[in-house]
């Protein structure tokens, strides 16, 4: 009405209080999927920078290691540039030939604290068999949530059923 034109509120995020974004880098291949893991890297980046530009508070949680500190890259909610600009760094200093924990073992328990509310989203290359028992749980308990899976091969990975609308390839 104030400004005398038709708009349409699309996606809904104006009143979204959080964004958690959890990254897995989890690779128990001997050959390392590379591209998957920085195309996972580079989603998560991307999600972020989207809610921050609209205001949103943005945490991210990974199991992935800094190359400098070998600690792992875990980064509270924050909004606006300085966090952006935060996470930018730890994504930088990401060391993907470090061995990674089990993303179920260090977030399960962060996961299903949802307290808040946060809208929830996954960024995986992959698909084994603990991080998907955490998201079919998450699927069980009702939970709102988009997993990102980057693939590089020529084939489209296989997933359960009951995951497919919450995944995205």
């Amino acid at each position: 009405a104030k400004t005398n034109e038709l708009l349409v509120n699309q996606n809904g995020y104006t009143a979204l209080k959080s964004v958690r974004i959890f990254l897995n880098i989890e690779d128990g291949t001997t050959y390392k999927k590379e591209k998957d893991i920085e195309a996972a890297i580079e989603i998560a980046m991307g999600i972020a920078s989207y809610f921050l530009s609209k205001n949103t508070k943005v945490s991210c949680h990974t199991n992935a290691r800094d190359i400098i500190t070998k600690q792992l890259i875990d980064i509270d909610g924050g909004v606006g540039a300085p966090q952006e600009n935060t996470i930018q760094k730890a994504f930088a200093r990401i060391d993907i030939n470090q061995e990674s924990p089990l993303f179920k073992n260090l977030y399960e328990s962060k996961v299903f604290d949802n307290n808040d509310s946060s809208l929830t989203f996954f960024v995986s290359p992959n698909g084994f068999a603990e991080f998907v028992e955490m998201l079919k749980k998450c699927s069980e308990q009702g939970m709102d949530y988009t997993w990102f899976y980057p693939y590089s091969t020529s084939e489209k990975p296989k997933i359960l059923p009951e995951l497919e609308k919450n995944v995205k390839f």
